[in-house]
């Protein structure tokens, strides 16, 4: 009974809960050799593309359409594409990493940049709405100097300790920047799974989220 219940709740959450397809997947406050290069990483982990216009993005400080923070201009996302914001122009962010001219990037910033030691990426749909935040602070873990990914089980959770260094031959497909050999990253890209276990993980996912806000 208890597990049939915890199904139907997981679908219907899915069913009502369209914003939560597109998360934070990857972040990087400093790229050890230029702060401007710094960037946050949006995934449509969802089944059907999602418009980007009038979504937003901001630190900690966590206000909807920020001047300068719009990603109305990352167009719109097909199912499995990443978008980026940076504080690079555009041209400089695809240069450095070597990324074409297809993947989706919006930039610079115009203030606010991600803070080396602590700080917050913060997710806002066309509504105004928070639908995803990542916090993280302390040693290792502050994105400075290394892109941090989340893995599936972490999409959402606003949960740091659970997002990994990016590093070469893990899941991610990540690969050094094209101007920078020494830092290792998959800015644009972020390996979907398939739709029953994406289903699945979403699911779980939105389920713990509720857990914890009760």
């Amino acid at each position: 009974m208890l597990k049939t219940t915890l199904v139907a709740s997981a679908v219907f959450l899915l069913a009502t809960a369209a914003h939560a397809n597109v998360y934070i997947t990857e972040f990087c406050s400093d790229t050890g050799d230029n702060q401007k290069l710094e960037f946050a990483e949006f995934t449509n982990l969802g089944t059907t593309s999602v418009d980007m216009t009038g979504w937003s993005e901001d630190d900690s400080t966590a206000k909807a359409n920020k001047s300068g923070h719009s990603l109305t201009g990352l167009g719109i996302l097909a199912p499995g594409e990443s978008g980026i914001i940076t504080e690079a122009t555009p041209a400089a962010f695809r240069a450095y990493w070597g990324l074409a001219s297809t993947v989706p990037v919006v930039g610079p910033y115009t203030s606010d940049s991600l803070s080396t030691t602590a700080d917050s990426v913060t997710l806002f749909n066309a509504s105004g709405t928070l639908v995803d935040r990542i916090d993280y602070s302390g040693a290792g873990t502050t994105g400075d100097s290394v892109t941090r990914n989340a893995p599936l089980d972490a999409l959402g959770l606003n949960d740091n300790a659970l997002w990994v260094n990016s590093q070469l031959g893990d899941s991610f497909g990540s690969f050094r920047a094209a101007q920078n050999v020494s830092l290792v990253g998959n800015p644009g890209q972020y390996n979907v799974p398939e739709p029953t276990s994406l289903t699945l993980i979403s699911a779980v996912g939105l389920l713990a989220a509720r857990r914890r806000h009760r």
